[in-house]
């Protein structure tokens, strides 16, 4: 989307080397319920690197084909319904980004395990060599004071869940002391000056990041905020 740029994170358990070269052009095929499906992945012409040129950056998109169910509106005895009818395969796709040596992103979250699992067996034979990257959101909170979004859930109580939007969320006279309080956080907005001037950044604690500054032509810094910025808050893969 123009003006920002969206993500879920990976790590890669294994460093790639020239292997990066196979995922051009690359299919796959397999057999679900009995019937054939087929994916494909398509690297982009461009390659850079990160700033100290030893770190190469790729990008491309992967497409898979999945299974999904159909569903029609029928009146039965004067009322209507939806009901599922039949079984029919679709076409799911992603954008992805990586390196040759440590993370991925995958742009869709509906698409992100398959595409893990694509790419990962590709690349090693293996499909469970790339992990998904699960955020500490906790020492983010923590380390980054001034904050314009925050949100919760599984909250124990009478509010079980809701999000904060503003400036400063957590010195709100009226709400920034429950916020602060609240240990079911799920994700955090806070301020960065590593582009530049200074931008809103979102982390969910599913690995999803959200860098609101039109990132288009330069990837590359990306992977370099999030080597320089954010991998100290990696927990175990989900």
């Amino acid at each position: 989307m123009p003006g920002w740029f969206g993500g879920y994170l990976g790590k890669l358990n294994f460093e790639i080397r020239e292997e990066w070269k196979k995922l051009d052009n690359y299919a796959h095929s397999w057999t679900e319920k009995g019937k054939k499906l087929d994916s494909f992945i398509s690297l982009n012409p461009i390659e850079m690197y990160l700033e100290d040129k030893e770190i190469r950056l790729l990008s491309g998109v992967a497409y898979y084909e999945y299974l999904r169910r159909t569903k029609n509106i029928i009146k039965k005895e004067g009322k209507f319904k939806v009901v599922e009818e039949e079984e029919v395969i679709d076409v799911r796709w992603s954008n992805f980004w990586f390196t040759n040596k440590s993370f991925i992103i995958i742009e869709r979250r509906d698409s992100r395990d398959k595409i893990f699992e694509l790419i990962s067996y590709a690349l090693s034979g293996d499909v469970g060599n790339i992990s998904p990257i699960v955020f500490n959101i906790e020492n983010i909170f923590n380390d980054y004071p001034s904050q314009w979004l925050g949100a919760f859930r599984d909250r124990e109580g009478h509010i079980h869940s809701g999000q904060f939007y503003g400036e400063d969320i957590t010195h709100d006279d009226e709400m920034g002391d429950a916020y602060v309080r609240t240990q079911h956080k799920n994700q955090v907005g806070f301020l960065t000056e590593y582009f530049g001037p200074e931008i809103k950044i979102r982390a969910t604690r599913e690995g999803y990041l959200q860098i609101y500054t039109n990132l288009d032509d330069r990837p590359n810094i990306i992977f370099e905020f999030i080597r320089d910025e954010l991998s100290q808050y990696f927990l175990n893969s989900s």
